[in-house]
């Protein structure tokens, strides 16, 4: 099966895109040329920000979490650093056509792995387990466990090295 087949038959749910590659995606859209030089996402490429960009489009909708939102935002308001970016428009309006889920604190403060993998990432093991969503991120440990508990889930880290791109 090609892989946009794939990802589109995982994804059609939702797919569900960590702190920094949400990031990175609101950037890209405003100016790819800002990606290398805002210090948030100045470690990737605007290669990342195609393929990023190439699995959302694949997917009916973007799913996000408040405790994804808040990351994001303490990433780019950052303390003391003045007013927002100029991409924070943009970056609005792509989280305000997310579908936001929550998980209640009690049922990610009693799941598996929460001392591990902080909130955050058991907000997105949790929905991944139990509604099925795709996960795009580039954090090893939480793509290796998503992997061990069969979730449908891609490490921006393995893409870059595929030719499915290209």
């Amino acid at each position: 099966m090609e892989f946009s087949s794939r990802v589109a038959q995982h994804s059609s749910r939702g797919i569900l895109i960590d702190t920094n590659l949400l990031l990175l995606y609101g950037v890209g859209l405003f100016d790819q040329g800002l990606i290398g030089r805002f210090k948030r996402t100045n470690k990737y490429t605007t290669e990342d920000f195609e393929i990023v960009s190439k699995i959302a489009r694949l997917s009916p909708r973007l799913i996000t979490t408040p405790h994804i939102l808040c990351e994001v935002s303490n990433l780019i308001l950052g303390r003391g650093e003045g007013s927002p970016p100029l991409f924070w428009g943009k970056l609005l309006d792509l989280i305000q056509k997310a579908h936001e889920l929550y998980v209640q604190k009690d049922v990610l403060l009693a799941l598996r792995g929460f001392s591990k993998y902080g909130i955050t990432d058991t907000g997105i093991i949790e929905l991944a387990q139990r509604d099925g969503y795709l996960v795009l991120t580039d954090d090893f440990p939480l793509a290796g466990y998503l992997q061990s508990r069969r979730c449908a889930v891609l490490n921006l880290n393995h893409l870059r090295s595929k030719r499915w791109f290209r």
